[in-house]
């Protein structure tokens, strides 16, 4: 098999991996004590996970990576410019490890480890906080203080607005909580045009969980009628 030495010589493309060839190699770099080694392996291995992300085959044998890749997600942020995964954020280079974690557990579809858990909360106020709440949302079943993590990232008011992203993020995870339905209700109650359609959205998938809404829509929905005489 491939040594983790030779990740460093070569620098291939990411799209140019056989992951039948490469996994033993890189699941080594990760365990590797040389920073570069570990930081070329999780872009690879999160390159594989992106370009594969509709076969399942592939995933389920990525499966064996994710522990040994989450445990660098709050390593220091690599001095490094070496860029082979080609999708990373290139407007940041905060937290680069987090976003190569969350990006992986996004495109394999695996659950998030339960003790990466509070770490990926503390990532809510980084500047990978979509990832962050996007895949927190998914945790199953969802334990009452993610919940509220993301809520109270949502309603921040020293940070970048989030109610959009965390509204779609729990709509999408299927989440029925009385706490994210009164979200839904206080959106409702906005008069951002963009906030109000995501959250019509929501109270709509929540379905019958979502009947506290029902007054709110039903009042703007009056109102629109009444504005067509």
């Amino acid at each position: 098999t491939r040594r983790s030495s030779d990740l460093k010589a070569e620098q291939r493309a990411s799209n140019a991996l056989v992951l039948s060839e490469e996994l033993p190699a890189l699941l080594e770099a990760l365990r590797d004590s040389d920073p570069l080694a570990n930081y070329l392996a999780g872009q690879y291995l999160t390159a594989l996970a992106v370009n594969n992300q509709s076969n399942s085959e592939v995933r389920d044998s990525l499966r064996a990576a994710l522990p040994v890749l989450a445990a660098h997600f709050d390593d220091p942020n690599p001095e490094l410019d070496i860029i082979v995964y080609p999708y990373l954020d290139q407007r940041t280079k905060e937290d680069t490890w987090r976003e190569l974690v969350l990006t992986y557990i996004k495109f394999t579809r695996l659950p998030m480890p339960p003790d990466l858990i509070p770490s990926a909360k503390v990532a809510l106020y980084g500047p990978h906080s979509d990832l962050a709440m996007e895949e927190l949302a998914k945790v199953k079943p969802l334990p009452p203080d993610v919940l509220d993590a993301i809520l109270k990232r949502m309603n921040d008011p020293l940070k970048p607005p989030a109610r959009i992203k965390g509204l779609i993020s729990l709509r999408d995870a299927g989440v029925t909580d009385p706490k994210f339905i009164q979200a839904i209700v206080d959106a409702l109650s906005t008069s951002d045009k963009n906030l109000f359609q995501v959250a019509s959205s929501a109270a709509g998938e929540a379905g019958p969980a979502a009947r506290a809404a029902l007054p709110i829509l039903r009042r703007v929905a009056e109102d629109h009628r009444l504005s067509q005489f």
